[in-house]
């Protein structure tokens, strides 16, 4: 979900198939308006994500840190003069990152989706490697 990075977020419909004949049965066809066919859960998921995002400023016009970039999962920072949100999106289980609190300035942080409240040890918070998942927090 990078509908909590800098830019513009659109939301895709494609369907993607590695099976090479069904390709254009299943791409480049429109959104399936009739609603009966929709995931629920995945739309609900959505429109979490985005009542996210029109909520905190900083996911909108925040500046963007990386923290962390790994082959099947991000973690990046969104910041403003008045909030600090610690965002980390993967598309498949990795392990666990644990990450300095000094790095981030905090020694604690808020759930806000998909996510437990971490607490320093050690001076390190440990993010989960859950996935494929999507997870925010509000830094103290």
């Amino acid at each position: 979900p990078f509908s909590h990075a800098p830019a513009t977020p659109a939301i895709y419909t494609q369907v993607n198939s590695s099976a090479a004949s069904d390709v254009y049965k299943r791409q480049r066809r429109t959104m399936p308006w009739d609603s009966s066919s929709w995931d629920g859960r995945f739309l609900d998921w959505y429109r979490r994500i985005v009542a996210l995002r029109t909520a905190e400023p900083a996911l909108r016009t925040g500046g963007f840190r990386w923290v962390d970039v790994a082959p099947d999962a991000v973690v990046f920072l969104r910041e403003t003069a008045d909030s600090r949100l610690l965002v980390r999106a993967a598309r498949a289980a990795i392990e666990p990152l644990v990450v300095s609190a000094a790095d981030l300035g905090t020694s604690e942080a808020e759930p806000l989706v998909n996510a437990d409240r971490l607490v320093a040890e050690d001076g390190r918070l440990t993010l989960p490697g859950d996935g494929p998942a999507f997870s925010a927090w509000r830094l103290a």
